[in-house]
């Protein structure tokens, strides 16, 4: 980890004033320790790097190369980026939860996956990856684990499943996720992950009553003259400047065949495709 030129330097193991203002000078300043003739040296004293004006001291015993072109602080010692840091770094992961109400409604939620993306949200869908090798029980329940925030895209069909009113054998994948989600509630006590959010104002009602006295969106078009996905991104990023991210190539949906004696086989291998 390179040191800004700004550092300053000060010689924390036991030395002469003299010594210790000379390699703070040639530290400051970049210019060389040696010789421009001589043979690059390491020196493996230890020193107390103070960054900038917040004071903030790491200590570590370093070693500082020295060659004709001048001195490089090498930061072995110091410790790695913290978890925290690093999550702050990256792009909030987004998981879309959602039903497969009709070809339209499904488009539409893709269209906002791929604007989530496009603003720097980390935005995750069934249809970006309809074989995942894991199962679709597992793949929705790591999306649901692994993810910062999960909206919920509620519709009539979405509450029905979500708990669990649908018949047997249809929309199996809202149901799994519908009994992750209201697990996780049931043990937090409290919701600071799932985010309620309708596309017309008449499916207010069809807010799930497990999160229902959660702060819902409404979501009218994708994009910044939107308040309320504005205010949506505005809460993913914690305020922070993301960086675009690229589309995800969506694979192509299938309507699932009726059942019947003749095509019950095929339906069976159509859902595990359509899981959600």
């Amino acid at each position: 980890m390179p040191c800004e030129g700004g550092a300053h330097l000060a010689q924390s193991a036991s030395s002469s004033q003299r010594n210790q203002s000379a390699v703070r000078q040639r530290l400051l300043t970049g210019r060389p320790f040696l010789n421009p003739r001589s043979e690059p040296k390491t020196d493996t004293r230890t020193y107390e790097l103070v960054v900038g004006e917040n004071a903030e001291t790491l200590k570590a015993a370093d070693h500082i190369t020295s060659t004709s072109r001048g001195a490089t602080l090498s930061c072995r010692g110091m410790a790695p980026v913290s978890s925290a840091a690093a999550t702050a770094q990256r792009a909030p992961r987004i998981f879309l939860s959602y039903s497969h109400d009709s070809p339209e409604h499904a488009a539409r939620v893709l269209a906002l996956a791929f604007q989530l993306r496009r603003d720097g949200v980390d935005a995750r869908i069934d249809q970006f990856d309809a074989f995942p090798p894991e199962g679709w029980p597992q793949w929705c329940a790591r999306q649901i684990l692994d993810s910062d925030y999960v909206v919920l895209i509620c519709t009539a069909t979405y509450r029905q499943r979500f708990l669990g009113y649908e018949k047997p054998g249809a929309g199996r994948g809202v149901k799994w996720e519908g009994k992750i989600l209201q697990n996780i509630l049931y043990r937090d006590e409290r919701n600071t992950r799932f985010q309620p959010v309708v596309f017309s104002k008449d499916d207010e009602r069809f807010i799930p009553e497990s999160v229902a006295g959660m702060t819902w969106t409404l979501l009218t078009s994708f994009g910044a003259a939107d308040p309320g996905y504005a205010t949506l991104v505005q809460r993913f990023s914690g305020g922070r400047l993301l960086t675009p991210l690229p589309d995800l190539a969506p694979l192509p949906l299938r309507s699932k065949p009726r059942a019947s004696p003749t095509t019950l086989l095929l339906s069976i291998g159509h859902a595990s495709f359509h899981f959600c």
